[in-house]
């Protein structure tokens, strides 16, 4: 098991350039209101699902490290990632850390007991007693919305734990079902953020849930951007990543591999100039073609599981 402390992270840095981006440089990566909720946060959100799991225990800390001392500080993980294992990997940082990160994290329980035992684990493996962000995990065509706010459902027990301070705001996340997830938004009116698809190969997102997001107040975070790479057969990493910053979001949710594409995609952030509308509706139309293609479109798709 690996045991980096912040120390041991410091000294590895002494006099050393990575990628051209230098320890202590002050370059910050820019920052957008997190919808109605007073808070501001990084457009580059680091995301510990299934790219995160695929570096070994002391790669995925040294890229935690790097990402605080890059200003990367809105950290994505859920209770299912790598069976517990992503948690377990950012309590390792958090345990020290905890204050200078806004920390997400999701159930997939729709149920309210279910969910107080899985929020419950979380805390333990993330070594916090508090959550930023606690979502409702992956939103399914066949998912009630009704039912999650009766007295048994999730949202019933994440509206009591941000009763009782356990965590502050309360979101939702899914990727294929942009109808579902609007008419979710549309039902309950103290839902603070919605994480969904943003890329060109699936503009009904764009089309369907933002606009009752924006009325609403609630933030908009972008996942797949890159339609979990399956994307970059027809497009560029810095053009799909400019076309989901140029949208009316808060935070780009990205999966990285380790600390070149960390870098990589903190330079993207610090030089991001928007994309005119002409060159995403460009975009839409040559990507149009993938959408029934993205892998995580599949049925047997599960968020979060690796191989």
């Amino acid at each position: 098991m690996s045991n980096w402390t912040r120390r041991k992270w410091l000294s590895s840095l002494t006099g050393m350039v990575l990628s051209g981006v230098t320890f202590g440089q002050s370059r910050t990566v820019p920052k957008r209101p997190l919808g109605k909720t007073g808070v501001k946060v990084p457009i580059l959100g680091v995301g510990c699902g299934s790219a995160f799991m695929a570096m070994s225990d002391e790669e995925a800390e040294k890229f935690l490290w790097r990402a605080l001392e890059l200003g990367l500080t809105y950290w994505d993980t859920a209770h299912n990632y790598g069976g517990g294992n992503s948690e377990i990997r950012l309590g390792r940082v958090l345990k020290t850390e905890r204050a200078k990160v806004f920390l997400a994290t999701k159930t997939a329980d729709r149920t309210y007991d279910g969910a107080m035992r899985q929020v419950e684990l979380s805390l333990k493996r993330l070594q916090t007693d508090h959550i930023d962000l606690i979502q409702m995990h992956d939103w399914r065509t066949n998912d009630d919305p009704a039912s999650i706010g009766k007295k048994d459902g999730v949202l019933t027990a994440l509206r009591k734990l941000r009763d009782e301070k356990v965590v502050r705001f309360i979101g939702l996340t899914g990727h294929t079902t942009a109808e579902g997830m609007k008419k979710v938004l549309e039902l309950y009116d103290d839902i603070d953020t919605v994480l969904m698809p943003v890329n060109p190969a699936q503009p009904e997102f764009e089309e369907q849930v933002v606009p009752v997001a924006e009325k609403k107040g609630i933030a908009v975070l972008a996942l797949k951007v890159l339609g979990r790479a399956s994307l970059l057969k027809s497009a560029d990493a810095p053009s799909l990543l400019r076309y989901s910053w140029s949208a009316p979001i808060s935070v780009a949710v990205v999966g990285m591999t380790g600390l070149t594409i960390l870098e990589t995609n903190y330079r993207l952030a610090i030089s991001f100039e928007p994309m005119d509308e002409t060159e995403r509706k460009n975009l839409r139309q040559k990507l149009r073609a993938m959408h029934d293609r993205l892998p995580y479109l599949a049925a047997d798709y599960r968020d979060g599981q690796f191989s």
